[in-house]
């Protein structure tokens, strides 16, 4: 939802990125630079207003600050008010909201302090990819798909690029000792992602598209297994069908 205001021009857009919540980061980092974005990530509030105010001094602003609304030290109220207070306005550093709570109050509370915008949780890859298309206007549209004169045609071999998908996926997101790589996800993405949309599923290819360089940057077990369970909760209701459970535990919490 859109609280107030257009989005600005900017050619290499810096975006900061104030998240307490590691695959929070690692899910807009991924997205954000394959859009051809620079990042920065701040953990609390304070520490985004520090970093604001520095790039500030530097000559080198932000184009854009994602700002989570619960963090520990400072919220992300108090901190979009301290940044303002500095004399930063709204056209100068555009600020949007990251919230799971929202609501006309919260709308209300969030222009009050100086924001601009809103994405919701959990995070959802097409709403920041809309994202930078919205307040980085200059850019060319967000897309890893190339056209196909056939779209919307039956594509050989994409109903076995989900079912290859959603093994994977289920695979990395219980509690199996050995799971798929972050590679062998990665390449299933994007074989999705490409049937997809030359059968028209235009939602679905850019979601999957949009994990691609998510998965790249999967590292440790513990951050695989969560994404591999946040990916699950965006591409299902696109139309990713999930195996039914084989027997295996249910998925732990810690992932």
């Amino acid at each position: 939802a859109y609280l107030a205001g257009k989005g600005r021009l900017t050619l290499q857009p810096t975006i900061l990125i104030a998240e307490d919540e590691p695959i929070n980061q690692m899910l807009m980092r991924a997205v954000l630079m394959k859009a051809g974005c620079h990042t920065k990530v701040a953990t609390d509030g304070a520490k985004a207003v520090e970093l604001v105010a520095a790039a500030r001094d530097r000559g080198r602003p932000y184009s854009l600050v994602l700002m989570d609304l619960q963090m520990p030290s400072m919220d992300g109220f108090e901190a979009t008010r301290q940044i303002r207070d500095l004399g930063i306005s709204e056209a100068e550093l555009p600020i949007v909201a990251l919230t799971a709570r929202w609501s006309s109050g919260c709308a209300r509370d969030c222009r009050a302090v100086g924001m601009q915008d809103a994405v919701p949780k959990p995070l959802e890859v097409m709403a920041l990819q809309q994202l930078v298309e919205r307040w980085c206007q200059d850019r060319a549209p967000v897309s890893t798909i190339c056209s196909d004169d056939h779209v919307g045609h039956p594509v050989p071999g994409h109903s076995r690029n989900k079912r290859h998908l959603a093994r994977l996926l289920s695979r990395c997101a219980s509690s199996q000792e050995i799971r798929p790589t972050p590679d062998e996800v990665r390449m299933a993405l994007f074989a999705l992602a490409g049937s997809a949309h030359r059968s028209g599923e235009h939602d679905l290819a850019a979601t999957a598209a949009g994990y691609v360089p998510v998965f790249e940057a999967a590292a440790s077990c513990d951050d695989f297994g969560r994404l591999a369970r946040h990916c699950i909760a965006q591409l299902e209701p696109l139309g990713l069908r999930m195996p039914a459970n084989d027997g295996d535990a249910p998925w732990p919490a810690s992932c």
